[in-house]
């Protein structure tokens, strides 16, 4: 079911462009703020769930993190913290699984293709999260313009 909207605020949340990073913790507060409000995370929570799981993901993920703990001495994985970073900048495609594309980070990763074994998040899944996120947030927030330094 889509998520209702109950948020009673008419003035919409301004941007700045371009985006800050890390983003501003007021700036943050407020967009997680929209997204509760709306009821958006149940219904995104389930979207990706289904997606990663309709890719086989979950699985994946599993498997990696089984071959890990099983060649700590060639993983380098010493911790908990230290297996989860590492699953975590995978999924992400920070870090090599695979010979594969240029990931996100500066490493290289498998791409978000279905067909592709490595653990990143699933391309559909991405693009689902996206697009309930991108629903929820139009017309309740506004980009600033970029200020032209030339034009003044």
């Amino acid at each position: 079911m889509p998520p209702t909207t109950t948020t009673s605020t008419t003035t919409p949340l301004t941007i700045p462009h371009p985006l800050p990073h890390p983003l501003p913790p007021t700036l943050l507060t407020d967009l997680t703020t929209l997204l509760v409000r709306s009821d958006t995370i149940p219904h995104l929570l389930t979207t990706l769930e289904t997606s990663c799981a309709q890719a086989g993901w979950q699985d994946r993920v599993r498997a990696r993190v089984l071959e890990l703990l099983r060649n700590t001495d060639d993983s380098g994985v010493k911790s908990i913290k230290e297996l989860t970073d590492l699953i975590v900048r995978e999924a992400r495609g920070g870090e090599k699984e695979e010979e594969g594309r240029e990931g996100e980070g500066g490493g290289k990763g498998k791409g978000r293709d279905e067909g592709e074994k490595g653990i990143r998040v699933p391309k559909k899944a991405v693009e689902e999260g996206t697009r309930i996120v991108r629903g929820v947030l139009e017309g309740r927030v506004v980009v600033q313009a970029e200020v032209d330094f030339w034009a003044t």
